[in-house]
């Protein structure tokens, strides 16, 4: 768990480890917080900074029960999954103040849900050939690298749909000029608002 403090507010997130839910546990501070959310296995928060002795004093008190399983197999440790509203070149800024990365310091994983696929390319010959896509949340793009994979294009998705990514942010400097990017380190189809694929 980590908080950042902005003027008033302090600011934090937490990630699950071996099956803990994370939205259960921060649901039990609901009337601290000013907005929380998140999933299973990340989550974000806010609270007014005056209310961090309260937090800490809640925080102990419900950990200390907590039952862990297993881990699985294949799960990911996610940072924060950011709203799509959200995904902007700050994120860069947060990233920045994490390192140096690591081995004893992962870069930061981040999840964001239901972003449009504005385009996408397959690059490279042979076998190892790359996707690269670019996403929008309607404010900003993204071109979006996930290596390896180009033949997820017209086998998982096409041009138009939505989907879910796990990614870290980067930097591409090509001639001077330094742009944003996502690399993915896995991504599904999003369901739809219905819940069906």
């Amino acid at each position: 768990m980590t908080i950042t403090f902005v003027e008033g507010t302090a600011i934090g997130s937490m990630r699950s480890c071996r099956g803990f839910d994370v939205t259960a546990f921060l649901n039990k501070m609901d009337d601290i917080f000013l907005n929380h959310g998140g999933h299973t296995f990340a989550g974000g928060f806010s609270f007014e900074r005056s209310r961090l002795a309260e937090f800490e004093a809640r925080v102990k008190e419900l950990s200390a029960g907590i039952e862990l399983e297993e881990t699985k197999a294949g799960t990911f440790d996610v940072d924060a999954e950011i709203p799509p509203a959200y995904l902007t070149p700050n994120l860069l800024t947060i990233s920045d103040s994490f390192e140096p990365f690591g081995e004893e310091n992962a870069q930061l994983l981040f999840m964001t849900k239901q972003l449009p696929v504005l385009d996408a390319i397959v690059m490279g010959k042979g076998a190892k050939q790359h996707l690269k896509i670019t996403v929008g949340n309607g404010t900003y793009k993204w071109p979006a690298l996930f290596w390896n994979e180009g033949e997820r294009l017209h086998r998982d998705f096409e041009v138009g749909d939505s989907v879910d990514l796990l990614f870290h942010v980067d930097r591409n400097t090509f001639n001077g000029a330094e742009i944003p990017q996502l690399i993915i380190v896995d991504m599904l189809k999003s369901k739809s608002i219905r819940g069906t694929a």
